[in-house]
């Protein structure tokens, strides 16, 4: 006698169903995190440029606290339209970490003056959505920026800075130092001979950089130039600053100080072009080291456009400027 068994199907498309649902919501989870995370990075990665960016503007007139808090700020409105409350967590002499509590985020901002640059970068905690169905494993997420100060003069500037009173009509010495001590020359300058006369370009990236030493290496250039030019450029010191007998300057450290330039600039020291103006010479006269003329022009730096406002007939190759150009 043989029994029969009744095969019984009845279920198994639950089961199929379940395993299907399964897979098609580790796609969904795939889908929905992974796009959210591309469009997060995307907007890490922007805020983290334009802080870079703004920082390394800064740099020819900020200390390094003041650049750094200025990119943290930058970084802080581009990841967010709703300002975050920003909590200092580490200060250096270079570098500024702040966490931005509601956003689950942390800046870094880094000043290196050795080579002009800003560095940015921003790690933040991105939410699980439905991958958090799946595995509750935190995501942090990290991006870096990092942009270098660009500017330099490329015309008709002597090398120097002035550090004496002038007037508008006056006579003034661009240069008398036939004895010791400093010299008020400006560092990183190269010189362009054209047909007519010789250009000075003055790569000062974060400020106007003094120099210790006598214009001997260059003698021959400023000479062309004075030989061939009716007027000439100088940068000066303003007169607010002259009359105070204190000059600002970023000092090799990156900290904003005060010198008492009648005594000495310090090696490393840099001018803020906050603190300059440029002269417009005439009746150049250059005899045993001492170079004078007449102040015909004043022109001051204009911080929004960030270069001076110089005439429309100025004949030099180009203006002072400084802009910032992304490195990563």
């Amino acid at each position: 006698m043989f029994i029969k068994f009744r095969k019984n199907e009845s279920g198994q498309s639950i089961v199929l169903v379940t395993l299907m649902l399964t897979v098609l919501l580790g796609f969904g989870a795939l889908a929905v995190d992974v796009g959210y995370m591309t469009f997060q990075r995307s907007r890490l990665q922007n805020a983290a440029d334009s802080a870079a960016l703004a920082g390394a503007v800064l740099l020819p007139n900020k200390s390094n606290y003041n650049v750094n808090e200025s990119a943290v700020k930058y970084s802080s409105a581009n990841i967010s339209k709703t300002p975050s409350a920003e909590v200092k967590i580490q200060q250096t002499v270079d570098a500024l970490t702040v966490g931005l509590t509601d956003l689950d985020a942390t800046v870094i901002s880094e000043v290196d003056r050795s080579d002009g640059t800003v560095t940015v970068k921003i790690e933040q905690t991105i939410p699980r959505f439905l991958g958090g169905i799946i595995s509750n494993e935190e995501k942090i997420m990290k991006v870096e920026a990092k942009a270098k100060s660009l500017g330099k003069w490329n015309g008709q500037a002597l090398p120097f800075v002035n550090i004496d009173l002038y007037a508008l009509g006056g006579n003034i010495d661009v240069w008398d130092k036939n004895g010791s001590g400093d010299k008020e020359v400006l560092k990183n300058t190269t010189s362009e001979e054209t047909d007519e006369t010789t250009f000075i370009t003055i790569d000062y990236e974060t400020g106007l950089p003094v120099d210790k030493g006598k214009v001997a290496a260059i003698k021959t250039e400023v000479e062309n130039m004075i030989n061939n030019s009716e007027t000439l450029y100088v940068f000066s010191l303003s007169q607010e600053v002259i009359a105070s007998g204190l000059c600002p300057v970023i000092n090799k450290s990156g900290e904003l100080v005060y010198r008492n330039f009648a005594s000495k600039f310090m090696p490393g020291d840099v001018i803020p072009l906050s603190a300059i103006v440029l002269l417009r010479i005439k009746d150049l006269g250059y005899e045993d080291m001492i170079i004078n003329g007449i102040v015909e022009e004043v022109y001051t730096y204009d911080e929004s456009n960030k270069s001076f406002n110089l005439p429309d007939d100025y004949s030099g190759a180009g203006a002072l400027e400084v802009t910032s150009n992304l490195i990563y």
